[in-house]
């Protein structure tokens, strides 16, 4: 399976810009991967070497800011030399099933027009292969109190419920941090 998801930036309102890139990688098999295996009720993913599960950590998810209930909720520290205000920012790979579903066929509008935190810079939509279900990403730009920050958003709907898997990192780090997001989208499971 490879999963493509392009890079670029998004904002309430604003027209997708290509302009910016994010790598192609061929996610392969689950057999490619390793790390450890997560299950939460709606699915079960491999959960990427150096990424720690915080879905339990009740001050991480409330940071959040979700909109529906936070059922993953992974972390890794910026990978490399540390550096203020370039390469500081914590990781997080969340998967959030939306308190509100979204019809399959507005995903890419919902994806468009739904606040992003002070996004730019949106790329055009992509569609991606969750498990057997069609979903929308993009990727925008935003910052973290003051750190260039990048955020791949993947929308899909899956039996009646929408879930949101995102990405967020540091712009230094999105390159080095978005092999794990693949892999947790390429060993994603349905549980039903």
């Amino acid at each position: 399976m490879t999963v493509s998801i392009v890079g670029g930036l998004l904002t309430a309102g604003c027209q997708p810009s290509t302009s910016q890139q994010a790598p192609t990688i061929n996610a392969g098999g689950v057999a490619s991967y390793s790390g450890v295996p997560l299950r939460t009720s709606d699915f079960a993913v491999l959960a990427p070497t150096g990424w720690t599960d915080q879905t339990f950590n009740q001050t991480d998810v409330a940071a959040l800011g979700a909109t529906g209930r936070v059922l993953l909720l992974l972390e890794a520290p910026p990978p490399g030399h540390f550096q203020p205000g370039v390469n500081d920012i914590q990781s997080n790979i969340n998967a959030v099933r939306e308190d509100v579903t979204i019809p399959s066929d507005q995903l890419v509008q919902y994806l468009q027009t739904a606040s992003h935190g002070g996004g730019t810079s949106p790329s055009a939509p992509q569609s991606v292969d969750v498990n057997g279900e069609q979903g929308v990403s993009i990727t925008f730009n935003r910052s973290v109190n003051g750190t260039p920050a990048k955020t791949q958003d993947i929308v899909v709907d899956h039996y009646g419920h929408t879930y949101d898997i995102t990405l967020n990192t540091s712009a230094f780090a999105f390159t080095q941090q978005f092999p794990a997001l693949v892999q947790v989208v390429a060993t994603w499971q349905w549980s039903t």
